[in-house]
């Protein structure tokens, strides 16, 4: 049940956990089997004029170690299921992170953007997206990359550091005509690479390459002009990665099915 003033904007599913927030909702976790609400984050504190604070979570994103499958050597090798959450907002330059391993109902890290400013807006950021990148399970430190889009058209890249509860800002990503970001996917290619799929409300669709480490890089692939602002988008491919030993049968099958046909 919700009063006239909530409304729902965003959920998201992970196993058999669902989370939703809102406009003047805060974050609430459901369990599926069971219908019951799991957790539910700490009502914030009231601002310095003892104001209750607006609240309007935009969207939201499971984050953590992800399930991967091998599809070439027909290998099942799940991992945990993740444990966090990462909030964004349209009513504050923050970003929350809940830890659910731990019975605490605040945030577990909180990002602020409060003066930070992108290609020279006077304004703090308010946000609209956010998405995950895969987590580098090869490296030892616990990472993860979020991409964060504004109601400004930037989108920009963060690097989670969970030992330090702290982040570091790997840069903005260019091509952008100032359209609110409506959604934005991430197609793994490797570990450390992959695409990024971006909509945003000045009707282009944009595909931009997205590394890091040595070879990093933002660079736009290409965009796309629709004829009606786009809201949603989502790639059609396969989204599993890819490591050395499967491309080396997949080299093979290639070879074999060319012998074939000589």
């Amino acid at each position: 049940r919700s009063s006239s003033n909530n409304s729902l904007t965003c959920f998201k599913i992970c196993d058999n956990r669902l989370a939703i927030a809102g406009k003047n909702l805060d974050l609430k976790i459901f369990d599926i089997n069971t219908k019951q609400c799991t957790f539910n984050a700490k009502a914030r504190s009231h601002d310095w004029l003892g104001l209750k604070q607006n609240i309007w979570v935009s969207d939201l994103e499971w984050i953590g170690p992800l399930a991967e499958r091998n599809a070439i050597l027909n290998k099942d090798s799940f991992l945990s299921s993740p444990s966090m959450i990462a909030t964004c907002s349209r009513s504050d330059p923050i970003i929350r992170v809940f830890d659910l391993k731990t019975k605490s109902r605040k945030p577990s890290m909180t990002l602020n953007f409060k003066d930070d400013t992108f290609n020279n807006d006077s304004n703090p950021p308010s946000f609209t997206k956010i998405c995950s990148t895969l987590s580098p399970q090869k490296t030892a430190s616990p990472t993860q990359q979020l991409i964060l889009g504004t109601t400004m058209g930037r989108m920009m890249v963060v690097d989670l550091r969970f030992n330090s509860h702290s982040h570091r800002h790997l840069g903005v990503f260019k091509s952008f005509g100032g359209g609110a970001i409506r959604d934005i996917k991430y197609v793994p290619h490797t570990i450390n690479s992959g695409k990024v799929v971006s909509a945003s409300l000045d009707r282009f669709v944009r595909i931009h390459s997205f590394s890091i480490g040595a070879d990093r890089t933002r660079a736009m692939d290409g965009k796309y002009y629709m004829k009606t602002k786009p809201t949603c988008v989502e790639p059609i491919c396969s989204k599993f990665i890819i490591d050395s030993e499967s491309e080396e049968l997949a080299a093979e099958l290639a070879l074999m099915d060319d012998s074939d046909i000589d």
